[in-house]
Formats: C-alpha cells, structure tokens, sequence
C-alpha cells in the first residue's frame, strides 16, 4: 500500500510535467479525413501525457476507493453530462469519431476529479509549484531559442514533442514589429496560446510564493526563474493572456501597498516599452481586426449548423463534418474549431450537454467569487486562474480542443475543487 502511496504521487507530478510535452503517436483512421485532408482534431492520439495521466487517476481510484465514489457522487452534473455525451455520439454523423472523443473527454474529467481529491499537504503542494517553474523555464528556454533562430531546434526536442517549422511554414503564428515578420515560439506546445496560458499559470503561482514566502532557497530559485518565463511569454506575442497576466498579477496582491508599488513601477517601465516594439501586434486596429474577422466566420458558420442541431450537438469532435467553412479562407484557416469554448461545446453536445455543463461553470464562478472576496489566500490564486481560462474560453478553443489545453484546465480546475487548498499555503 505504501509503495502504491507513492506510486500516486510520483505519476501525478509527471502527469503535471508532461503537460508540457506534445509527444503522441497519431493514428489515422478513415475519419481523421474531411475533405481528403487528414486532421490532428481527428487523429486519434496516444500522447505521453497519457499514459502518466491514467495510470495516476487508476493508482489514485485504486488507493482511495470507497472516498474517490463516495466524492464523485456528489456531484450530479457528472451524470447528466455522461448521459449527454453518450447520446450526442448516438446521433452523431460520424459515430467513431464521437466514440474516441468521449473517452477522451472522460479521461480529463477523471484527472479533474482526481486532482480536485488528491490529498495535498505543504510538501506536496511545493514539489507541484516545483515541477510547474521547471516545466515552464524548460519550455522558456526553447522559446526564447526559437525566437532568436526563428525555427524550431530539431534534434533531441522531436522527443519533446517540438514540431518543424520555420518562419516560412504555411499557417505557422507569426506577428509583426516595425514592418517585419517574426516567428511566434512554441517551445513544445501546440500553439503559442497554449504556451502563454501555461507559462501565465506558472508566473502567477511563482509570484504568489515569492511574495508570501519572502526568503529562502526556494524563493531564490524562483525570483531567479521568473525573468525567463516572463520574457518568454512576452515573445508569445499572446495578447489576451499576457494582459490577464498582469491584471490578475495586480489583483492578487493589491492588498499589500508595498507589492502594489513595485508592481506598478514594473508595469509602466516594461509596458510602455513592449507595446511600442510590438505596436503592430498589439495597436494596430487592422490585425486585431482580422483576428476578430476569422473568429467571426467560425461563429457564424457554426450557429448556422447548430440551428438544425440545437437539441443533442452534432456529436462529440463532429463538428468539421457539419460546418460549412468559408472558401475565403486559407485552407489552413478553415478547418478549425470555433474560437469559443462555449460555442463549441454547445455545437458538440447540444443544449442537453449544455446544462450540466452551465451548472457546473456556475458553481465555479461561485466559488472562485466567494475566495475572491474573502481574499483567502492560495485559493484566490487558483480563482483568478479560474477566471483567466473563462475568459480566455470566450476567444479561444484549446481549453476544450487540444491535450495540452484540456489538460491544463483540469488541473486549474480540480485545485479550485479540492478543499486541502484551503489550508495548504498557510
């Protein structure tokens, strides 16, 4: 039993590291086609990042049994929604397709659960801060090479999961500074996107322990980590979660005058300095402008579908099949997700999902409120988290889409849900 105790604990923090690694084995059956195009959406995938998932969420089931059922129970969204998972695949177009989803849907929400029942003591907490500032200046310092080489490194990192790619690559994210083109880096991610959210999260929860913490080994390390992970999601050019960043970087320690000062000298001595060098980026009105354009298409043409599928969704990651792409768009523009997680979730699974799926937002929202107001510390943190993935759900897909992404939602949201949070910081 001791020996499983442990087991628990150690495929749970690399099922935290590996987050950060993309490296999957793809299969492509006939489905993972639309239009004789093959899809990484459709591709059935082993990643890594599984394989330490599920053998944590078996190990821990496995180790707490009765209390795991016992907490899982008490939710009676989760019911609802598995019911309307299964039926959305019933009446999906493509069955298959629907079929691997959901069990990959359930797979993140195990993960979720057996986060949020996890039992975390001071220690454990540590080494999960650990972990995250070392995923995260592993991911900066691919970053910030690709950044200064503008292509991918090659090499060892194709067992990270690095893709190819250079500045030329069709569809690759670039952004524009001064009239010229740079490459957005990826380290190991998907997108870029991706990598900012998660080198957000890191940079939130480093600040929280520098600042309460105040000196030690472990503050060291983590005041010295903080200059790479901040430069590099900088050069992710991710506007949205880089303004998060700071607003909910504000937030959390408005209370201590002292904190807020420096905060606020920072910010108006890097700012300034950072939306001039990428004022194309993020001033000019015509590049906000056309990624609002795109995300607009997606919207359309998925209200058009969902209105003859309101009910049950058009089925679990079927969506390419039913959507009608706009022919003005670069191919690799147009098969894409919905930019909205709400959207796209409502597409999927229909008002039938839908209201378990509200609910259980709504009870988050309460919480995450309730520690907001209070100011109760380690949880405040993790409901600015909380609020930075909604938000950001409004414009982008991957919270719902991609591994990385729903891997990192999980996480976030199963310590808003686990009550060791609540005394764990102090």
């Amino acid at each position: 039993m001791l020996i499983l105790r442990k087991l628990e604990g150690i495929t749970f923090y690399f099922s935290i590291f590996f987050i950060s690694i993309q490296l999957g084995k793809h299969f492509w059956p006939d489905f993972a086609f639309v239009q004789g195009i093959r899809l990484d959406y459709l591709s059935p995938t082993l990643y890594l990042s599984d394989i330490f998932v599920l053998l944590f969420v078996f190990i821990h089931i496995a180790n707490n049994f009765s209390s795991f059922f016992k907490f899982i129970s008490k939710s009676f969204v989760l019911p609802f929604f598995l019911f309307s998972l299964l039926v959305s695949s019933l009446f999906a177009q493509n069955v298959d397709a629907s079929i691997y989803w959901s069990l990959k849907v359930i797979e993140i929400i195990l993960f979720g659960f057996c986060i949020a029942h996890f039992s975390f003591s001071r220690k454990s907490f540590y080494v999960l801060i650990d972990i995250l500032i070392s995923a995260s200046l592993i991911q900066s310092i691919i970053a910030l090479l690709q950044f200064l080489f503008q292509k991918s490194l090659g090499g060892p990192l194709y067992f990270l999961g690095e893709r190819s790619f250079d500045i030329n690559t069709i569809g690759i994210a670039t952004f524009f500074a001064n009239g010229k083109e740079f490459l957005r880096p990826y380290g190991t991610f998907a997108h870029p996107n991706i990598l900012a959210l998660f080198l957000s999260t890191t940079l939130i929860f480093l600040l929280f322990i520098v600042l309460k913490e105040k000196r030690g080994k472990r503050v060291n390390f983590y005041s010295i980590s903080f200059l790479p992970i901040f430069l590099a999601l900088l050069l992710t050019a991710s506007r949205l979660i880089i303004f998060l960043t700071f607003v909910f970087a504000f937030l959390a320690f408005a209370k201590s005058k002292k904190h807020l000062l420096y905060a606020f000298f920072g910010a108006v001595t890097i700012l300034p300095v950072y939306f001039i060098l990428l004022s194309e980026r993020f001033l000019t009105l015509g590049a906000l402008l056309e990624a609002f354009e795109i995300r607009i298409t997606f919207i359309t043409s998925s209200i058009s579908v969902l209105q003859s599928n309101l009910i049950f969704g058009v089925g679990p990651n079927n969506t390419f099949y039913n959507t009608v792409f706009n022919s003005l768009l670069p191919i690799y523009a147009r098969f894409q997700p919905v930019h909205n997680v709400y959207l796209q979730i409502l597409l999927q699974i229909g008002v039938l999902g839908a209201i378990p799926t509200v609910i259980f937002l709504a009870k988050n929202f309460e919480k995450a409120i309730g520690a907001t107001v209070k100011r109760k510390k380690f949880l405040l943190i993790l409901s600015l988290l909380f609020f930075e993935i909604s938000i950001v759900g409004v414009f982008d897909h991957f919270l719902v889409t991609l591994q990385q992404g729903m891997l990192l939602s999980a996480l976030i949201l199963g310590l808003l849900s686990n009550k060791s949070m609540e005394q764990v910081s102090d």
